[in-house]
């Protein structure tokens, strides 16, 4: 069976008495997982480099009030772990999938959802409408020790970036009426010619936005996530050679909407099942406070007839933005912010006494897709604010978890914090003492 944190959301009613109205908010049991204790021993995380992109234009907290919490002299920066930081423009706003890097790791490829904020700009309604529009695709090429960087005009608000498997093709996902993807392909790692824009399927109920991209195994097909609500599937394909070359895509299969709000996706390693992850919330300002558990949820890719279906979800911790797939197709670990973006006050509501705001979390899941089935082995509690995003190393085990920060006056750092998978007598999730600054 499986273990989860038993919750439930709170209460919203009235009582009414002479004079007027009394609003009464009843928190219910809301459990929490517990913090993580820190597991002594050696662990090795493999692989050729770790990169992070750090946001310098907002703290977590500025999601819930606006209030971007702006430190004089710091500014974004994508750090290569074991090897050097670069001045390099990110941004928080937008879901996990703003970095893609080829397997040799020779280029680094970066989309700035949102732009820096004018000097003297401290507060806005929400940072997602209030922050300037971005634009801007930056490719870090590296030779050697050196790194050199091109920034490249694709779009209005580039919230995605995707690789192909091959490193021969590069997809950018965007809000631009002229065709929200952007397609170009690469050679030796580098932009080979102008990107091509590409069109979504016309629907009435979604605004023509790309939220998140995943590329199938085989580089063949792309899942397209648009607008947070439909899950799309297109063949891909070169038609040509050279300057005259195009991009030939082919929609196949009709749209799924798996959840409510979806962050992002990924194929398991056989190419059978993209995973995506659900945070269940809306954009009102209650949801920021009463929303449910997320999910993690499995869809059955058929790349032939494009019958495509859901084949199994499960709940998972609050607010599961990142997820993480283990090479072997056996474990994913969703990454769950909980409401730590909440700060002690939210005009004159005490919201730092609010359930979920304390620390984020962890679920591990352990995948038997073959049989349309998913397990919740554990909920893992950690500090730390806005958790986005984690990754396996190439052996798959160890998992690394960037945080954006702590909660602290004037943060001007984050953190990514070293856990290990140990799948035997027990799956468990342990978490390592190494925490790296960036």
């Amino acid at each position: 069976g499986s273990l989860r944190s038993r919750r439930r959301a709170g209460r919203v009613g009235h009582r009414r008495r002479a004079g007027g109205a009394v609003l009464m908010v009843t928190l219910g049991a809301c459990g929490a997982p517990r913090v993580a204790p820190v597991t002594p021993g050696p662990f090795t995380f493999s692989g050729r480099a770790l990169i992070v992109a750090s946001d310098g234009d907002q703290v977590a907290t500025a999601y819930a009030d606006g209030r971007l919490g702006r430190v004089e002299g710091l500014a974004d920066s994508l750090t290569i772990i074991a090897r050097r930081a670069l001045p390099i423009g990110s941004s928080v706003v937008g879901w996990p999938g703003m970095i893609a890097a080829d397997t040799a790791f020779r280029s680094v490829f970066v989309v700035e959802a949102r732009g820096r904020p004018a000097a003297g700009i401290s507060q806005v309604a929400r940072p997602a409408q209030g922050l300037p529009a971005g634009r801007r695709l930056m490719h870090i090429a590296r030779r050697d020790t050196a790194f050199a960087t091109r920034v490249v005009d694709v779009g209005h608000n580039p919230a995605a970036v995707a690789l192909a498997p091959r490193g021969d093709l590069l997809v950018v996902g965007t809000e631009d009426t002229t065709g929200a993807l952007r397609f170009a392909a690469l050679r030796d790692g580098a932009i080979e010619h102008s990107f091509e824009a590409v069109a979504l399927p016309p629907d009435r109920a979604t605004r023509p936005r790309v939220s998140a991209l995943a590329w199938h195994p085989a580089g063949s097909h792309l899942a397209v996530i648009v607008d947070e609500r439909l899950v799309r599937i297109a063949r891909v394909e070169r038609a040509g050679a050279g300057p005259s070359a195009t991009i030939q895509v082919r929609w196949l299969g009709d749209a799924l909407a798996p959840g409510r709000r979806l962050a992002g996706g990924r194929f398991t390693p056989d190419g059978r099942h993209l995973l995506v992850t659900d945070v269940a919330t809306g954009g009102s300002p209650r949801d920021f406070l009463l929303n449910p558990p997320g999910q993690l949820v499995a869809i059955a890719i058929d790349t032939l007839a494009g019958a495509h279906r859901v084949s199994v979800r499960t709940e998972v911790g609050l607010v599961p933005e990142g997820l993480a797939l283990t090479p072997d197709g056996r474990f994913a670990v969703t990454v769950n912010m909980r409401r730590t973006y909440l700060p002690r006050w939210r005009g004159p509501l005490p919201v730092g006494l609010w359930p979920g705001r304390a620390h984020a979390s962890l679920t591990l899941v352990e995948l038997a897709l073959d049989r349309d089935a998913m397990r919740v082995v554990d909920e893992y509690g950690f500090p730390g604010l806005l958790p986005e995003q984690a990754v396996f190393d190439r052996d798959g085990a160890t998992l690394a978890v960037a945080i954006y920060h702590d909660r602290e006056p004037a943060p001007r750092r984050g953190a990514v914090e070293f856990w290990r998978l140990v799948r035997a007598p027990v799956a468990r999730l342990e978490r390592t003492a190494l925490r790296v600054p960036v």
